[in-house]
């Protein structure tokens, strides 16, 4: 394999690719995993997305909440 050629690794070509100053083709390394983490990040958050509905408080459990255990 000749020095100039980047492996599909990406943390194996980045140390080859600094030392030899050719960083042709290597920025779809990094430009490509993070953009697909988030487009993923946002496909998760509009699927899962849930509303929450809060919950009123007795008046009675908050008093027991208040009295002291000891």
């Amino acid at each position: 394999m000749a020095a100039s050629r980047a492996s599909m690794n990406p943390a194996r070509s980045f140390a080859p690719a600094l030392w030899n100053t050719e960083f042709a083709g290597h920025w779809i390394y990094w430009v490509g995993p993070m953009t697909s983490a988030a487009i993923c990040a946002l496909v998760y958050k509009v699927i899962f997305r849930r509303e929450v509905v809060e919950e009123k408080v007795h008046n009675k459990l908050r008093a027991m909440e208040e009295v002291p255990l000891s």
